[in-house]
Parts: C-alpha cells; structure tokens; sequence
C-alpha cells in the first residue's frame, strides 16, 4: 500500500531539511552536468519507506538541456544526490 504524503523531514549532516512538493534541489556532476529537481510529491511504499517524485532538467555544456520524469528515488538517495537547495521556481518560468 501506498501512502501520499505532502513533506517529509530529511538529515543533511547535522541539519534537517524539510522536503515538500515544489521544492526545488541541484546536483552538480563530473563534466559540468547540472540537474535540478523539482518535488512533485512524497509518497512512502509498503514498508513505510519515503519516496520523492520528482521532475528533472539536465544541463549539459554543448548538448543542451532537457527535461525527465517523472521520476522517483527513495529519500535519502535523493538527499544525497540533490545536496544543494534552490528557491523553488515560478510555474511559468519552468515552461
């Protein structure tokens, strides 16, 4: 069973970050790749673990950009993957 949930709380370190529906993270790779996440929801699978879904735009240089998803990955690999927080971003500027 499935459980939607509207935010969950996340350790960074020694912080706790709230994770909700729109905000919005940056992971920065090898290569100048750049992703940033955008939460559309938490939802826990049947063993209570917390999942985020999110919609992502890759940067890369001279390849362009593109948007993907949905997609999910459990919390603490998103945590781990997204470590940097935006403000979350206008719904007319993602078009």
């Amino acid at each position: 069973m499935r459980k939607d949930r509207t935010n969950v709380f996340a350790r960074r370190g020694s912080d706790i970050e709230l994770i909700k529906a729109g905000g919005v993270f940056r992971y920065r790779g090898p290569e100048n790749l750049v992703e940033t996440a955008q939460v559309l929801g938490i939802t826990s699978d049947a063993t209570g673990i917390p999942h985020v879904r999110y919609q992502v735009m890759i940067e890369r240089p001279y390849l362009g950009r593109m948007i993907d998803g949905p997609r999910i990955l459990n919390l603490r690999s998103f945590v781990e993957r997204f470590s940097e927080r935006l403000m979350p971003v206008p719904a007319h500027a993602a078009e």
